[in-house]
């Protein structure tokens, strides 16, 4: 009889400490992870229809996107809000802030009259365990923004600043120049 009730009493005591164990363990993995986003730089040309009056046509108008691919390994949400771009144009050099915007400008229409707005990089939701596209306008019309360092910074829930390196362009060779011939 002794050693049945012994054997139940250490199959009790085991249940509860590997329950413990277990919760302990998950509530560990709950916090630890990271949160990554890498992207690609994209640059659009949109060059605007000749008018018959024009011979010239429009003017060209350029762009700079990073489009990105986000990542979460914790196993919880992580939601990132007020976006914008840390700027290296050398190495030393002074790190320049630059607004992060929407992909596409907010329309409405004012009587017969188009209104657009260049708005901010709304909020993402990063879901864990899943990739996460979006992409990102870069708020500048500088050429040289594609020989850059890009850092998308980013704060959480909790007001913490997240940085994420999302192109260097530092390592980007430039074409030689070109020279007309006579």
């Amino acid at each position: 009889m002794n050693k049945e009730v012994l054997l139940t009493v250490l199959g009790v005591i085991g249940t509860l400490g590997g329950t413990l164990l277990g919760w302990l363990l998950n509530a560990y993995t709950y916090r630890i992870g990271r949160t990554e986003i890498r992207g690609t730089f994209e640059t659009r040309i949109t060059v605007p229809p000749a008018r018959p009056d024009d011979a010239a046509g429009g003017t060209e108008k350029k762009e700079y996107f990073i489009k990105c691919c986000a990542k979460n390994s914790r196993q919880i949400a992580v939601l990132l809000e007020n976006f914008y771009f840390e700027v290296q144009k050398s190495k030393g050099a002074k790190i320049v802030r630059i607004s992060a915007l929407n992909e596409k400008d907010s329309c409405c229409c004012v009587g017969n009259v188009q209104v657009s707005a260049r708005t901010a990089m709304a909020p993402q939701i990063i879901e864990p365990r899943k990739l996460q596209f979006f992409t990102v306008r870069i708020d500048t019309t500088d050429p040289e923004i594609q020989y850059a360092k890009l850092t998308l910074c980013a704060y959480d829930e909790d007001g913490k600043l997240h940085k994420f390196l999302v192109y260097n362009g530092l390592k980007v060779k430039r074409p030689p120049a070109h020279t007309p011939r006579d």
